[in-house]
């Protein structure tokens, strides 16, 4: 009888320890995601709009315009002691006389991880430069954003994708 009560008390233990849920994960931050592994991402694809009129042919792909020089630029973000921002060269220069550090600088991401700013200076100059992206969808693999530029009045949303290294 006392073996009897002892397996049904275990056969209970081990039904509640089956019956409990594993707690869920929470989901990586958007700001881990940027910078897990290396930091590591390079451009793969970029639409303009309105699109711009290049000798009479409007130009909405403009990655496609790129040249490959520029394509496999790599744009590094880290959050060691501060959030630094590296732009490399890849493994083609456009010109070979560049240095291969293009750009460094510090990151930034809003509270709700929409919105990230790059503030950065190319390597030779003095005056920095901030970029915001507006992150529309972000992966462990794929971030995509979109960022406004104004040329001669007009201004054009630029969606980028990002493909991590």
């Amino acid at each position: 009888m006392r073996k009897l009560a002892l397996l049904s008390l275990l056969g209970i233990g081990l039904l509640s320890l089956g019956s409990c849920k594993k707690e869920e994960e929470a989901a990586p931050t958007r700001k881990s995601l940027l910078t897990a592994g290396t930091g590591t991402w390079k451009l793969t694809a970029s639409t303009i709009s309105p699109g711009i009129n290049v000798g009479g042919t409007t130009i909405t792909d403009f990655y496609g315009q790129m040249d490959a020089c520029e394509k496999d630029d790599l744009f590094i973000f880290t959050s060691a002691s501060a959030n630094n921002y590296k732009e490399e060269e890849g493994a083609t220069k456009c010109d070979p006389a560049d240095p291969q550090i293009a750009a460094t600088g510090n990151w930034t991401m809003s509270s709700d991880e929409k919105k990230l700013s790059i503030t950065s200076t190319e390597t030779g100059e003095t005056v920095s430069e901030t970029e915001e992206v507006t992150i529309s969808s972000m992966t462990s693999t794929q971030m995509v954003g979109t960022f406004t530029e104004e040329i001669d009045g007009i201004n054009y949303t630029l969606t980028a994708t990002w493909t991590k290294q």
